[in-house]
């Protein structure tokens, strides 16, 4: 949590966040339901039957049914990928070889990076959707501009709507 924050990115981690004999079920689930990005630390114990962790995967899963670019699972001690639920197998695992804290940050950077060029071409088509709708809209409009109507025929007499202006009819 520390070496996140010190990437300038926003965590909630339990131990921090929750103040001790307060109620954290609906605390939790907010921050899961408010957060961009989950990290599920993958160890024999986070993935025991009725495990707390478990719990809130579920509601990431909820959140996020197809969960690239929003879950990172982390396998943090020798616990075989074939034991990760399929949600967390949906995406790539990383299973750190040296220190988990170095291997995690790379690969937040790594991840931040792609968003970063995703939302730069997504920039990018909305500018040319922008000027292409604009460009069509310049192209399609009437460039003849209304006449002003003479209120007299060519025999002299009012125009008919003229007439019902005039005397309110």
């Amino acid at each position: 949590a520390l070496a996140l924050r010190g990437m300038r990115i926003n965590v909630f981690f339990d131990r921090d966040a929750l103040p001790p004999g307060g109620a954290f079920d609906l605390r939790i689930r907010k921050a899961i339901l408010r957060c961009h990005a989950f990290f599920f630390l993958a160890s024999r114990q986070s993935l025991q039957t009725g495990a707390y962790p478990l719990s809130e995967l579920g509601i990431a899963e909820r959140r996020w049914p197809y969960p690239a670019g929003k879950l990172l699972p982390v396998v943090v001690d020798d616990t075989p990928i074939e034991a990760l639920p399929g949600y967390l197998r949906a995406v790539s695992v990383l299973q750190p070889k040296g220190d988990i804290v170095a291997e995690v940050l790379d690969a937040v950077g790594r991840i931040r990076k792609q968003r970063f060029r995703i939302l730069a071409l997504w920039s990018a088509a909305v500018s040319i959707a922008i000027a292409l709708i604009s460009s069509a809209l310049l192209w399609t409009s009437p460039t003849e501009t209304p006449r002003n109507e003479d209120p007299f025929g060519p025999d002299g007499s009012m125009n008919s709507h003229v007439d019902t202006l005039k005397n309110g009819n």
